[in-house]
């Protein structure tokens, strides 16, 4: 079994959802509004993370697939965006360095995006 398809919606995948879902208890950083901007997270994994997901996946009928456990041994974090239409996109990093880079992109775009003003 694959990293599954969340199927037609909010998500790509149901790991996706599960970790939205994650999100909602709070996250490690975030910034903006889904209604403007959109809405953006990031959450760090630890083992925490991972039983977390299993949890919340158990909760859902669900098992994990071997690829899904798989992209979060192999992941350091993940970045959420949300948009005003409601549909999530998460961003899976390998490093450290590649989630920070993203996300001080992130915050330089919404600097931008609040004008010289704010």
């Amino acid at each position: 079994m694959a990293i599954r398809s969340y199927g037609p919606g909010k998500f790509n995948t149901l790991l996706d959802s599960y970790l939205y879902e994650l999100s909602l208890d709070g996250v490690d950083e975030e910034l903006g509004d889904a209604q403007d901007f959109g809405w953006y997270g990031t959450l760090l994994f630890g083992s925490r993370v991972s039983q977390e997901v299993r949890r919340i996946a158990a909760e859902h009928r669900d098992r994990l697939s071997d690829e899904e456990v798989q992209a979060l041994k192999d992941s350091v974090g993940v970045m959420l965006f949300e948009d005003s239409n409601g549909f999530v996109t998460v961003v899976y990093f390998r490093k450290d360095s590649d989630l920070d880079a993203a996300w001080q992109d992130v915050m330089a775009a919404y600097e931008d995006w609040l004008g010289p003003d704010e």
